[in-house]
């Protein structure tokens, strides 16, 4: 019976690891494998310009979603600003093995932008990986989500 008292602390010690974060290979390497399966990655491209217009255009698989999904914009982006964004028009079409689809928003030329959400991971369980590109009058921003990280991915 001692022996099993002895034991149990031991285990709970090293799989606890004093609070040290663990090391996620596919997270902290993807840099170098992302180019190998990008092409069955959802890619989505967020941009805004200067007068107030946002526009998405999405790559995705076909197998990942449905068009009805596809259609709901809330279940795909959100954008939220000092002032509301009006939904402008959704495209959604079929090519090949994938949907392009692009969602077009007016926020006003005096609008300032405070939260866009790309909601592929909430609403679509199919999807695993999103490659996203963001890009406003000033900034830049290219990186990945993925189910199996806890946050972005850059540096890709």
């Amino acid at each position: 019976m001692n022996m099993k008292h002895i034991i149990m602390p031991l285990c709970l010690i090293s799989v606890i690891g004093c609070g040290e974060k663990v090391e996620n290979i596919v997270c902290d390497n993807h840099d170098q494998v992302h180019f190998e399966h990008k092409d069955t990655v959802t890619l989505a491209k967020v941009d805004y310009l200067s007068s107030g217009e946002l526009t998405m255009k999405v790559l995705m698989p076909r197998n990942d979603a449905s068009f009805g999904t596809l259609n709901s914009v809330s279940k795909v982006i959100t954008v939220e600003g000092e002032q509301t964004c009006s939904f402008v028009s959704t495209d959604i079409i079929e090519k090949g093995n994938q949907w392009q689809a692009s969602y077009s928003f007016d926020c006003g030329e005096e609008n300032k932008l405070k939260k866009v959400s790309i909601n592929f991971l909430e609403n679509f369980s199919k999807v695993n990986e999103v490659e996203a590109m963001i890009k406003t009058p000033s900034s830049s921003k290219h990186f990945v989500l993925s189910r199996q990280c806890d946050g972005p991915i850059f540096n890709l």
